[in-house]
């Protein structure tokens, strides 16, 4: 089973009412890759409308690699120190990869803003992002 395979068959997941929140897979990319360059997504996300072909990159590179050591932190000591969770957002009606949600200081945003929200254009149902929030905290 590849190191790829493997993280798949053990993904952090969160249920919730409407949605499940879970790690990021490679499977994602396409949705992600699109999600990140609907115009509504640069507000607070500046910079991640990018090339599919870095986007594969920081997923692949960083993103999912990120999620391990932050949940590896968690369960070691609770020291995150600067790591971030990023989780996509699935809607449960529709298996749909529909936002993205995480944890981490945005340099691009000002204070006290840690936690960043985004669902795709057709989707942007402010309960999925008020379960999604509640979750987090």
């Amino acid at each position: 089973m590849s190191q790829l395979q493997n993280h798949n068959s053990s993904l952090f997941t969160i249920e919730c009412e409407d949605i499940i929140l879970r790690e990021y897979r490679f499977e994602d990319l396409d949705d992600l890759y699109h999600l990140t360059w609907q115009p509504h997504f640069h507000e607070f996300l500046l910079d991640w409308n990018v090339s599919k072909e870095q986007r594969e990159e920081w997923i692949l590179d960083y993103e999912i690699h990120d999620n391990k050591r932050f949940l590896d932190a968690v369960a070691k000591d609770g020291n995150i120190g600067e790591l971030r969770l990023r989780l996509g957002i699935i809607s449960k009606d529709s298996g749909e990869f529909i936002g993205v949600c995480g944890t981490g200081i945005l340099d691009k945003v000002s204070p006290p803003n840690r936690e960043i929200y985004q669902l795709a254009e057709n989707t942007r149902d402010l309960s999925h992002a008020d379960e999604s929030a509640s979750v987090e905290a």
